[in-house]
């Protein structure tokens, strides 16, 4: 059975290659990530990182391409940095078997919805956010900023991958729902601040705005705040080990695992 997942993983990553929503070196790192969770979880696994991947790759493909938001393929880097807890999960599962890893993994994957859900709706709507330090409204795109609709939309993304996790994981559904969501949710919460305190920001030499990359409008960019080290990928992967710490955490005291 395990073989049939790893043909299906295959055949889903090269789809998503040829569709746009993966690099090569995207498709190479979720070709193996894939594998990894088929091996440990078989097709529970698959379903939580389909229900993430799938509506997250769909969400940012109805973005148009702009100066902030340069094409919407993931890389190898976002790709580890959102689905690796998931990942790491799955290494713990083949190493030391316990129901917990899938919860782990489930929360991790939820955070990495949350976020992914917040950030393009908050786009989609185009309201002005909120920076969480600076207590002021900022330009839309800025790391560390939260909107109505972007809030929204992080509860719809751990939402959406709690409602498939409560029926693979162990224990009552309902609470694994409710643990699964919050720790999507709260998992969305810490990228928020950590984008607001500890992330790099660079100013674009060309148009002055505030970005996360250190090349805008073709240019190399200035850091002005934050840790050179502290990117947007280590803010994600700090985001979706939140998660799954979370997950673990509320499965444990429910006695759920």
């Amino acid at each position: 059975m395990t073989a049939f997942y790893i043909i299906g993983v295959a055949l889903l990553t090269f789809a998503a290659y040829r569709r746009g929503w993966l690099s090569l070196s995207g498709s190479i790192a979720a070709m193996l990530l894939g594998s990894v969770i088929a091996f440990a979880f078989g097709g529970a696994g698959l379903l939580l990182l389909g229900v993430f991947f799938v509506p997250s790759s769909l969400l940012s493909k109805l973005q148009p391409a702009s100066a902030d938001k340069e094409g919407s393929k993931r890389t190898a880097g976002q790709v580890l940095a959102n689905g690796g807890a998931a990942g790491a999960a799955a290494f713990g599962a083949l190493l030391f078997p316990h129901p917990f890893w899938l919860a782990a993994a489930a929360g991790g994957l939820a955070a990495a919805s949350s976020d992914t859900w917040a950030s393009e709706i908050g786009r989609m709507k185009r309201q002005i956010p909120w920076h969480v330090r600076e207590r002021k409204h900022v330009m839309p795109g800025r790391s560390g900023a939260v909107s109505k609709a972007g809030t929204l939309g992080a509860a719809y993304g751990a939402a959406f991958v709690a409602i498939a996790g409560s029926a693979v994981t162990e224990g009552s559904a309902l609470q694994a729902f409710i643990i699964i969501f919050a720790a999507g949710f709260l998992g969305h919460f810490i990228d928020t601040l950590a984008g607001a305190y500890v992330e790099a920001e660079y100013q674009c030499k060309a148009c002055g705005r505030l970005v996360d990359t250190s090349v805008h409008c073709n240019q190399t960019t200035m850091r002005v705040r934050g840790f050179a080290f502290c990117t947007n990928e280590a803010v994600n992967t700090l985001c979706t080990l939140s998660g799954a710490g979370f997950a673990l955490l509320g499965f444990w005291l429910f006695d759920l695992v």
